[in-house]
């Protein structure tokens, strides 16, 4: 049985365009001119189109956790060095931490969701908060 994503932090995260590319893979479009950061959004491409593409694989699943919870430090540690990290970007993390934590990629409508959050992230949240700054 598939769990539900239908909670508060989905709510919150799922009013957003949730488009994304095909194939799913980071190119220019997605540069936050910062060579770590852009490396680590490339993995989570990679990461997520793994997952989505073997689903009941429970350790691409926990690679994939585990990139993102680092990622997410290893970014707000970035913009609050540089005085860039707002409490709403910190709360967009949580709320995809907070969906992600009650699905797996087996749960339905969890492709497209992982997939246009993180498009939608960097282009919307990424790229204007810190892109250039850091």
């Amino acid at each position: 049985a598939n769990k539900s994503i239908f909670n508060e932090s989905f709510f919150r995260i799922s009013i957003i365009n949730m488009s994304y590319p095909t194939p799913f893979v980071w190119d220019a479009t997605f540069d936050v001119k910062h060579d770590a950061l852009n490396t680590q959004h490339q993995g989570l491409f990679v990461a997520i189109e793994d997952c989505c593409q073997d689903a009941k694989n429970e350790e691409k699943w926990n690679t994939l956790k585990g990139l993102v919870v680092n990622h997410f430090k290893d970014e707000e540690a970035a913009m609050e060095a540089k005085g860039l990290l707002t409490p709403e970007h910190k709360k967009i993390h949580e709320d995809f931490l907070g969906v992600c934590g009650g699905a797996t990629p087996e749960t339905e409508g969890f492709e497209g969701l992982v997939k246009g959050w993180l498009v939608n992230h960097i282009n919307g949240s990424d790229q204007p908060g810190y892109a250039g700054k850091l």
